[in-house]
């Protein structure tokens, strides 16, 4: 039975807040080199802009159609989806 090797990777302290900003950036630069970080992140910023998209200016639901009034009910809608189109209930106000 083969045991796995778990390393610790040690934070870097630096004195100089210069120093420390320049290695925060070239981390992040090679941490967002990775294609698995692109596409996670990709997903995270998509997830987050369509629930930001629903919620009006005070975080209440919005109207999915006009953006500016509150729903009073969801209505079905067919989205293309790579395999046909799949059923999405969008909030309506019912007056756009």
């Amino acid at each position: 039975m083969a045991t796995a090797v778990i390393s610790r990777v040690t934070a870097v302290h630096y004195d100089d807040p210069k120093e420390r900003r320049r290695y925060n950036r070239e981390y992040m630069r090679r941490w967002r080199a990775d294609p698995r970080h692109r596409e996670r992140e990709r997903a995270n910023r998509e997830r987050s802009q369509c629930s930001r998209k629903l919620r009006g200016v005070r975080g209440g639901p919005v109207c999915g159609f006009c953006h500016q009034r509150r729903p009073k009910w969801k209505v079905l809608r067919l989205k293309p989806a790579a395999t046909g189109y799949i059923k999405v209930l969008v909030p309506y106000c019912g007056q756009c």
